[in-house]
C-alpha cells in the first residue's frame, strides 16, 4: 500500500510506523486523508481501528436497514455478500449466523431484513462461503394434541415450577430442562429455560459450564434450545436498565459475543431464542414441542420477530 502523504510503498503493518515519520497517528492519518463516509447518511465513520475504519461503510446498523431498504437489488445483494465475507474472515466463522446473531453484530443484515427486502439470506451466505443451517422459507405447523395426552418431562433440577397445559413428568435429564415424552412428537429436542439473571451468568461465568452440557448434547445427539424468558432487545440493552446495574457490569455486547461464539462452535447441537413480549414461558415452550417442523432448521427467533411464533 502507499502512504497517502509521501507515497512510499509501506508494507503491511507497518504503516502506523511509517506515520511516526510524518508525526501523525493512525486515527489522524485515517480520518483527514482516507475521510470515509457512512454509505446512507453521509456522516463520518467512527475511528476504532484502522482494519475496522476500512471496513465499515455505515455509520451504525440503523443506517444500514435504512440504506438495503431502498437500494436496487443488484446493489443490496453485492452489499450483503461483502459484508457477510468480512464477517467471515474477521471471525473465523464457518456458519451462516441466525437471527440472533446478526441482531446481536452491528454490520450483518439479518434474515428477517432480508426476507423483507425478498433476497435470499441463504444464497448469500453460499455465495460468501459460509455453511447454512436454516430453511427460511418454510412455513410452521403444529401437532393437535390434547392437554391431558402431552407430556413434557421436566428435569429434577429445574427450580421453577412453570405452568404448562400438559402432564409434567419429574425426572433426570440428560441435558436441559424439559423435553416433550410423547413418542410422535419426541425429536431429541431439549429446552433450557433461562431466566435473565441466570442467562446473563450462563454467557459469562458459569460458559464452560454451558460448554459441556453442549459437548454432551452432542454426543447423545440431541439438540438444545436456550430459552431466556425476557425478549431479545431487552437482553441486548443490558446496560440501559437500571434493574440489571444493580446486578451486574456485563454489557449486551459482551454477553452476546459469547452466544455468537457457542452458535458457531455447536451449530448443529444448539441455539438460542428469546420469549417475544406478552407471552407466557410455559405456554411458549408447548408450542415450541407441538412443532411438526425440524426444529434443528428452524431459526426461531427469525419466526420470533417475524411474528410468526
Amino acid at each position: 500500500m502507499n502512504c497517502l502523504i509521501c507515497r512510499e510503498n509501506i508494507e503491511d503493518g507497518l504503516l502506523t510506523k511509517h506515520l511516526r515519520s510524518h508525526k501523525t497517528t493512525i486515527k489522524d492519518y485515517c480520518l483527514k486523508y482516507i475521510n470515509r463516509k457512512c454509505l446512507y447518511s453521509g456522516q463520518p465513520i467512527e475511528f476504532i481501528n484502522y482494519k475496522q475504519y476500512n471496513n465499515d461503510i455505515f455509520a451504525n446498523r440503523n443506517n444500514m436497514v435504512l440504506y438495503l431498504k431502498k437500494a436496487e437489488r443488484g446493489e443490496a445483494e453485492g452489499i450483503i455478500k461483502n459484508l457477510l465475507g468480512i464477517r467471515k474472515i474477521d471471525k473465523a466463522i464457518l456458519y451462516l449466523p441466525g437471527q440472533t446473531e446478526t441482531r446481536a453484530s452491528e454490520f450483518i443484515p439479518s434474515p428477517l431484513l432480508c426476507d423483507q427486502i425478498n433476497i435470499n439470506y441463504n444464497q448469500m451466505g453460499q455465495q460468501s462461503g459460509l455453511k447454512t443451517r436454516y430453511n427460511y422459507f418454510q412455513k410452521l405447523s403444529c401437532h393437535s394434541v390434547l392437554k391431558e395426552e402431552l407430556k413434557i418431562a421436566v428435569d429434577n433440577r429445574e427450580q421453577k415450577d412453570i405452568t404448562i397445559s400438559a402432564k409434567k413428568i419429574h425426572m433426570t435429564l440428560n441435558v436441559g430442562d424439559y423435553t416433550v415424552l410423547n413418542q410422535e412428537l419426541f425429536n431429541n429436542i431439549y429446552i433450557d429455560r433461562k431466566e435473565p439473571l441466570d442467562f446473563i451468568a450462563s454467557m459469562t461465568s458459569q460458559i464452560d459450564r454451558i460448554k459441556k452440557e453442549l459437548i454432551r448434547a452432542r454426543e447423545i445427539g440431541a439438540y438444545l434450545i436456550f430459552l431466556c424468558e425476557k425478549p431479545l432487545t431487552h437482553m441486548l440493552n443490558l446496560e440501559n436498565s437500571d434493574y440489571y446495574k444493580r446486578y451486574t457490569k456485563v454489557t449486551g455486547k459482551y454477553l452476546f459475543n459469547n452466544v455468537k461464539e457457542l452458535s458457531q462452535e455447536f451449530p448443529e447441537t444448539c441455539q438460542f431464542a428469546f420469549v417475544p413480549e406478552g407471552k407466557k414461558i410455559g405456554e411458549f415452550i408447548k408450542t415450541l414441542f407441538l412443532i411438526k417442523n425440524d426444529l434443528r432448521m428452524v431459526d426461531l427467533q427469525f419466526f420470533i420477530d417475524k411474528r410468526e411464533l
